[in-house]
């Protein structure tokens, strides 16, 4: 995971300049897609299809992403099955909901070493 965000922010060029974009990241066995957006869901649209136009195997993989994790952002990625999402923001009550029904593994508050487990926490090893 602490690899994962250390790549996200090396691939956040604009979000370094200006502040103004979010990053969003899509690992995949040894690959690792990031897109920058001013929208943070259409940053998770456009990993999730440079991932789909490469045929990669959404169930195992996850996101990584700059954001809070709503109810429609883990609808999105239970829909192409993905099984964990990882933010450094905060989650919704919402989306809290949509993560334990679709069985998502939800982690937020990503720092460093530390984060939060708040759903599905047995694919998360340490």
């Amino acid at each position: 995971m602490k690899e994962a965000f250390a790549k996200l922010k090396k691939e956040a060029i604009v979000w370094k300049e200006t502040g103004g974009t979010h990053v969003a990241g899509l690992v995949y066995e040894d690959n690792f897609i990031a897109i920058e957006d001013v929208s943070r869901h259409v940053a998770v649209d456009k990993v999730i299809g440079a991932a789909a136009i490469k045929k990669y195997d959404f169930s195992k993989s996850f996101i990584v992403y700059s954001g809070r994790m709503p109810a429609d952002m883990l609808i999105k990625i239970a829909r192409v099955g993905i099984p964990i999402i990882a933010s450094n923001a905060a989650p919704t009550s919402s989306g809290f909901s949509v993560a334990e029904e679709a069985r998502i593994t939800m982690i937020g508050f990503v720092r460093g070493e530390r984060f939060n487990i708040y759903t599905h926490p047995h694919r998360i090893s340490f």
